[in-house]
């Protein structure tokens, strides 16, 4: 075969190879974006999406929670609370017990993608400056465990601190940071208060009086995901405008 040929084969044999690579990081570009795409008109949480609010009915669950939604709704107009049983609220009023016994028994570890409890953030890697609950908001530190998800080589996304707040119970912070976890979230637009220092924010309380109540606050920015959870033997107003007021100073610090 001519020398001239055989060297222009070999040329476009490798040209074709290099514009097949670039082809496929193309596509898997394009790919990603209509994946994104899809998911935001389908009213669905997808990776890095921030904070989109949507009237209820355009989310991808409407459907399926809208009778829940309604039944939720009338509880609140009744009794000022949803009425519902939930084993994370006994869970939650016991964790002092709980994080005693843990602590206690060596359950803790140096492994640092180990998500056990510890008793101090100082314990744990975390991928960036976790501040937590003001030391003055709290009574009793009950323990710290890593939370959301271990990014290798950075550390861990998130942390929980459980605690006890007088006035309020027994309570559980935990925050997650969007920027390490790529973290997106759909809220209802009929749920979403400005609350905490003007960010989106959602007030849930929930309970029955044989069990004892949770107050939930979750609030939302462009860098953290964070939900603060109490829970008291009584339901009452009064307590659900006291964990406002503890995750606006949880905001603050």
């Amino acid at each position: 075969m001519n020398k001239n040929i055989i060297i222009a084969l070999a040329f476009m044999s490798s040209f074709s190879a290099f514009s097949a690579e670039v082809d496929m990081d193309k596509i898997a570009k394009e790919r990603l974006e209509w994946t994104k795409k899809h998911f935001a008109e389908q009213g669905s949480p997808f990776p890095d999406g921030g904070i989109r609010i949507l009237p209820e009915k355009k989310m991808s669950e409407y459907n399926t929670f809208k009778k829940i939604r309604a039944k939720n709704r009338e509880d609140v107009k009744k009794f000022g609370y949803i009425k519902k049983s939930s084993p994370d609220i006994q869970s939650l009023m016991s964790f002092k017990r709980i994080a005693k016994n843990q602590l206690s028994s060596g359950s803790t570890t140096q492994n640092p993608a180990s998500d056990s409890l510890r008793h101090h953030i100082n314990e744990i890697e975390m991928a960036y400056s976790f501040h937590g609950v003001p030391e003055n908001e709290v009574l009793e530190m009950l323990g710290v465990a890593p939370s959301v998800t271990y990014v290798a080589g950075e550390g861990w996304a998130g942390a929980i601190q459980f605690f006890t707040k007088s006035g309020i119970g027994t309570c559980s912070f935990r925050e997650n940071n969007v920027t390490f976890s790529h973290g997106s979230t759909v809220l209802p637009q009929e749920d979403v208060t400005r609350d905490i220092n003007n960010k989106a924010t959602i007030v849930t309380v929930s309970g029955e009086k044989k069990i004892g109540f949770e107050y939930s606050v979750d609030w939302f920015d462009e860098t953290y995901f964070r939900e603060l959870k109490c829970v008291n033997a009584t339901y009452s107003p009064d307590t659900t405008s006291a964990v406002i007021k503890l995750a606006q100073a949880i905001d603050n610090n």
